[in-house]
């Protein structure tokens, strides 16, 4: 009996609840409104085809810079959150899985709003809906 609760204590403590449901990457497709010829490049990963799904680390701050001839070269930073297994791990794993889940990156998902989509629990979209005011501006300047 004694031997089952250290088994039992030493697997809650050692799992991470965002590291097992979330893991440490997730899927992402970006898209420019407007511009499908626009190119697209995201940090910690390299060029993408507009729409084409890629698998990104969930760890640290994601940024997506847009190219098109005529007009100017944007970045966007975007930022992560903590997700909801955090709130599990910490009474449930006696604090090891936080740390486990922070190491990895699993316990932070992208930041959903404006342009940033959940589709699933695993896959983003990013919707880049300003680019229009990056042609305009670039034109303006160009004919001035």
């Amino acid at each position: 009996m004694k031997n089952l609760f250290i088994l039992l204590i030493a697997t809650l403590s050692l799992s991470s609840c965002a590291t097992m449901f979330s893991s440490s990457k997730y899927y992402a497709t970006v898209e420019v409104e407007g511009h499908a010829d626009a190119k697209v490049a995201i940090s910690r990963y390299g060029k993408v085809e507009q729409g084409e799904k890629v698998r990104l680390k969930r760890h640290g701050k994601t940024q997506i810079t847009v190219r098109k001839d005529g007009c100017e070269t944007i970045t966007k930073t975007y930022d992560n959150t903590m997700n909801w297994a955090i709130v599990a791990n910490a009474p449930l794993t006696l604090f090891l899985g936080t740390a486990i889940d922070a190491a990895t990156g699993a316990m932070f998902s992208p930041k959903t709003g404006n342009e940033v989509f959940k589709e699933k629990n695993k896959h983003f979209n990013y919707l880049i809906q300003d680019y229009n005011e990056a042609c305009k501006t670039s034109v303006t300047a160009s004919n001035n």
